[in-house]
């Protein structure tokens, strides 16, 4: 059986949902309120699309819902191929351009030479609809990307539920990461509460989660079962409110086998 300490924490804990994502390019700024459709304020002037026309219905159809909430806004859509797409891009002719394939090296230079920044990224998190409540925008976000970390924040929680699960759009504070790439899967941690100067736990098997649950604490030569609440938790720690103490040794193994018994010998 593995064990670990147990200690009082040293930062706050903080209870975070570990989900799948894929960032996605071309992030330009653009933002609604959490929970809703789209912003309260008025917008006005021109957005221009062009690009593939592969790509041309979905853009449009995004235009006009678009328009639908902001009319004060002119949107055009064009459809002169992925290559001509990026060309006006990269001249500064359009706004957004849609893509059907990745960009090429020499349409990147010609980006580059006239300063114009395709690389901000932003992350779309698929999360289940049952944390819904426990999202908002402003909550911190942790991106892992392998062993690297990148932080940002909700900028969006999308209203529409598809097959249980809701988009929350995430900003980060380096949106040009090189890190970054189109269609990477991220992992991505949601800061939904905290606690300072509480008390925690290494997560494992030997606990579900929120409420009170026996456990096996070490005393002496033997695995004693007791009774221990838990609070928020994180991908690494449960907290505790009560039946534990600072520096309570406990059994993080799966114990469901042994639950009948109230104390254990260890060898």
């Amino acid at each position: 059986m593995r064990n670990i300490r147990f200690m009082p924490a040293l930062a706050a804990v903080a209870a975070a949902l570990a989900l799948g994502v894929a960032a996605c390019g071309g992030d330009n700024g653009a933002s609604s309120s959490a929970g809703g459709g789209g912003s309260s304020e008025e917008l006005n002037g021109t957005i221009r699309i062009d690009g593939s026309s592969t790509v041309f219905p979905f853009a449009e159809a995004a235009g006009e819902l678009f328009n639908e909430e902001q009319p004060g806004v002119q949107v055009t859509v064009g459809q002169s191929g992925t290559g001509g797409g990026f060309e006006k891009f990269c001249n500064g002719e359009t706004d957004l351009s849609d893509a059907s394939r990745e960009i090429k090296d020499e349409e990147a230079t010609a980006c580059k030479g006239k300063n114009i920044d395709y690389t901000s990224f932003r992350v779309d998190a698929s999360v289940s609809d049952v944390h819904a409540r426990r999202l908002s925008a402003g909550q911190p976000v942790t991106i892992r990307v392998g062993s690297d970390t990148l932080d940002g924040t909700i900028a969006s929680v999308e209203p529409t539920v598809v097959n249980g699960t809701i988009t929350v759009v995430i900003a980060l504070a380096q949106p040009s990461n090189p890190l970054l790439r189109s269609n990477l899967r991220v992992d991505v941690e949601i800061v939904t509460a905290r606690r300072p100067a509480t008390l925690r736990v290494r997560r494992g098997p030997f606990a579900s989660g929120e409420g009170t649950q026996p456990v096996f604490v070490v005393r002496g030569d033997r695995a004693v079962r007791e009774m221990a609440t838990f609070g928020l938790s994180s991908v690494e720690f449960f907290e505790v409110t009560a039946g534990l103490a600072p520096g309570d040794e406990v059994i993080v193994s799966d114990m469901r086998d042994y639950q009948r018994l109230s104390q254990i010998r260890l060898k």
